[in-house]
């Protein structure tokens, strides 16, 4: 709530520390702590809906199109925390967080949900991802596809979408693919 009221409404304002506030997007998406992911994805989402001019969005989608592709990492951070450490009998608890892959996907999936038609005039910009398919783990191929599937099968965008038939392809490929991990 309180980012939201701090951005929405406040485009004008914002608008000459709009690097700035994807700089701190970025920031608190590559921190560890699950709070400050959270915080960076709605801080992206927020962004995205304030500011409509394509060159905004496009700058906005570049930043975690870098998380997607620089942090491409299969592995979750655990955060582990000790209870009555002086308690020989001490319990442990892991929690785990998304990374910082699942948390840039996770937004573009979030905004293909949201407003798909104002994404898909970015969907050639981001078939990029697919470049990376090939080093994300099997949850973060899901939220990709998942992703290029809302575009491409958007009741409002389904008849004009190439990404159909780019999807279609894909698909194909990989079942067909020797290796297992494609299939």
């Amino acid at each position: 709530p309180l980012l939201r009221a701090a951005t929405c409404g406040h485009g004008t304002a914002l608008r000459p520390h709009f690097s700035a506030q994807l700089e701190i997007c970025t920031a608190l998406l590559q921190e560890r702590r699950g709070g400050a992911r959270r915080t960076a994805q709605a801080l992206f989402d927020l962004l995205f809906m304030e500011f409509a001019e394509p060159f905004h969005r496009q700058e906005l989608l570049g930043h975690l199109l870098t998380h997607v592709g620089g942090g491409a990492s299969a592995e979750v951070d655990r955060m582990t925390h000790f209870s009555h450490m002086s308690d020989p009998d001490f319990a442990t608890l892991t929690i785990e967080f998304p990374n910082e892959v699942d948390a840039a996907l996770g937004v573009l999936v979030g905004l293909s949900k949201r407003d798909a038609v104002a994404l898909n005039q970015f969907a050639p910009f981001l078939t990029g991802i697919l470049d990376y398919l090939g080093t994300l783990s099997v949850p973060q191929a899901r939220l990709a596809f998942e992703l290029f599937a809302r575009l491409a099968y958007h009741p409002q965008l389904h008849a004009t979408s190439r990404l159909a038939d780019e999807l279609m392809i894909l698909l194909r490929k990989q079942l067909s693919s020797a290796s297992a991990r494609y299939k």
